[in-house]
C-alpha cells in the first residue's frame, strides 16, 4: 500500500533532494553562451534552461518512482503541464520556458514536501502504537531497560523530524520503534513465565487437596470398620 510504505520512499526521496540540490551546476556555467540553440532555433540573450529542466525532471521522476504524487494530485498535474509547456517553449521562448519550469520544479517540490510530511506523520503514528502495545504489557516495569531506550530515541527521533533531517529521523525513529517491540517481547516473556508458574503452583494445590480429601475418605472408611 503506498501510504503505508511512504516513510521509506519519502525519505529516500528527501536524501535525493539534498544530493541533486548540493550538485547543481552553477549558474555561471549554464549561461556561457549569449545565444543558446536547440534544435537548430536560437532564443538571442537568454540560454536554453537546460539546468530547470532537469531539475523539474529529476523532481517528477522521483516523485513517480516513490509514488508520492498522492500528497496533493491538483499540484502535481499543474506541475506536469507547466513541464510539458516548458519543454516546448525551450528554443523558442527561453524567458518563458524558464519561468515554466522553475513553476514546474516548485509545484514538484511542494508535492515532496508533502509527501514527506505525510510520512513523518505515518512514522510517528508507528511509534505511538508501539508504545501503547508496550503499555498494555506493563514494559516499563517489567522491561525498563528497553522501554527507557524506547522513550529516548523517541525524543531524538521528534527533534529530527522537527528539524527536518528526515533521512536520520528515520533512522532514529527505527530504533525507537525496535526498542518497544523488545520491551513488549520481553515484558510478555515475563507475564508468560509467571501465568506458567501460578498454573502450575495452582495445579500442585489443586492435586495436594485432593490427596488430602482421599486419605481423608479413607481413613474415615477404616473408622467405619
Amino acid at each position: 500500500m503506498k501510504k503505508y510504505s511512504l516513510m521509506a520512499g519519502g525519505l529516500i526521496l528527501a536524501a535525493f533532494l539534498a544530493v541533486s540540490c548540493s550538485s547543481a551546476p552553477d549558474a555561471a556555467e549554464s549561461e556561457t553562451d549569449a545565444a543558446a540553440t536547440i534544435d537548430g532555433m536560437t532564443a538571442p540573450g537568454v540560454s536554453v534552461p537546460n539546468d530547470e529542466l532537469a531539475k523539474a525532471e529529476d523532481l517528477k521522476k522521483a516523485i513517480d518512482e516513490y509514488g508520492l504524487s498522492f500528497a496533493l494530485p491538483d499540484e502535481y498535474q499543474k506541475a506536469n503541464e507547466d513541464l510539458a509547456a516548458g519543454k516546448a517553449a525551450m528554443g523558442a521562448d527561453n524567458a518563458r520556458a524558464k519561468d515554466l519550469l522553475d513553476s514546474a520544479a516548485g509545484r514538484y517540490q511542494a508535492v515532496a514536501d508533502a509527501a514527506i510530511e505525510e510520512g513523518a506523520k505515518n512514522r510517528k503514528r508507528e511509534i505511538q502504537a508501539a508504545k501503547e502495545r508496550a503499555d498494555s504489557m506493563k514494559a516499563e516495569r517489567a522491561a525498563a531497560d528497553e522501554y527507557a531506550r524506547g522513550g529516548a530515541r523517541t525524543e531524538e527521533a521528534l527533534r529530527l523530524f522537527d528539524g527536518k533531517q528526515y533521512k536520520e529521523a528515520y533512522d532514529v525513529s527505527g530504533l525507537a520503534l525496535a526498542a518497544y517491540m523488545q520491551s513488549y517481547d520481553t515484558a510478555k516473556a515475563k507475564r508468560d513465565a509467571a501465568d506458567d508458574g501460578i498454573k502450575r503452583a495452582s495445579d500442585a494445590q489443586a492435586n495436594a487437596d485432593r490427596r488430602i480429601d482421599e486419605v481423608s475418605k479413607e481413613l474415615e472408611g477404616g473408622e467405619a470398620q
